[in-house]
């Protein structure tokens, strides 16, 4: 142990500052992917199919969980000594604090909209042919999401990211890849017919296109949303959608704005079975 404390300390700032950031993004990497085993998904299909119930599945998820705790121990032993990362203000289940900017990373969604003439009726149609009338019909929130949420569509967890903003919110920019990113309208039709209040304030809608499989791209595209916004204060980023990288690279452009929240909607049912959205944030004390 002290002949590998003393290597680490023989390298220089520059490249110990490297070695950290890629501890914490291949930590970040990890704990999702033991997530999803965790939640019985297929991991590491190109190259190591395994999956909860499988032979080898323990030993992976053991290695995992080991190279998590290395991973951690060299980025706290290294960054210690120049950089103090920590979390700021995580939240209770569904108590998230309203912000009036929202950044959403778009997922693909195995659908589209489709509009009846001469009605103008908008239906979102789902790939194996579930479809969902946006009508003007009076329902509330429950039971719009009763009509939704057996297509578990990303859009579940856009709307639920959503709910909490709805009384301040004026901006959302949706993040997205070359997939995804024509998405948008779908998107923003279905978060209009399940809050229909926000018709009225015109919300500013923007969209960015971005590589969802490049980590530097990707910190860069967030970092110019964010230099752009004149109140960091009022913006929060949802994590959620999108690719693993994109949940790492929003987690990164916090690093130095503490004022800006992340926020993760569970994709997997709590105790009172509901999803619910959870705010949190990852800075840099230094």
């Amino acid at each position: 142990m002290k002949e590998w404390s003393s290597f680490l300390n023989a390298i220089p700032n520059q490249g110990k500052k490297v070695i950290v950031s890629v501890c914490v993004f291949s930590a970040i990497l990890l704990e999702n992917w033991i997530s999803d085993g965790v939640e019985g998904n297929m991991l590491f299909s190109k190259w190591y199919p395994v999956q909860m119930g499988q032979e080898g599945f323990s030993l992976v998820m053991i290695g995992m969980l080991i190279a998590v705790a290395v991973l951690s121990w060299i980025a706290y032993y290294l960054g210690s000594e120049f950089l103090s990362i920590g979390f700021r203000d995580v939240s209770e289940r569904g108590k998230v604090e309203p912000k009036a900017h929202l950044i959403f990373a778009l997922s693909d969604v195995k659908g589209r909209l489709e509009v009846e003439y001469p009605s103008g009726l908008k239906t979102l149609v789902m790939s194996n042919g579930d479809s969902l009338r946006l009508d003007g019909l009076a329902r509330n929130f429950d039971e719009k999401m009763a009509q939704l949420a057996p297509f578990k569509s990303p859009i579940e967890q856009f709307i639920r990211g959503v709910k909490p903003h709805i009384d301040l919110l004026e901006k959302i920019t949706f993040l997205g890849s070359n997939s995804s990113l024509p998405q948008c309208e779908l998107f923003t039709e279905v978060m209009y017919w399940f809050f229909p209040e926000l018709g009225h304030k015109k919300i500013d809608v923007q969209t960015v296109q971005a590589d969802f499989n490049d980590l530097i791209k990707l910190s860069l595209k967030f970092q110019s949303i964010i230099q752009k916004v004149r109140d960091k204060n009022q913006l929060s980023i949802d994590i959620t959608g999108g690719t693993k990288l994109v949940s790492a690279a929003g987690s990164m452009a916090t690093l130095n704005h503490p004022e800006i929240d992340l926020q993760y909607v569970e994709t997997k049912q709590g105790a009172d079975d509901e999803k619910k959205a959870i705010s949190f944030n990852v800075v840099s004390y230094k």
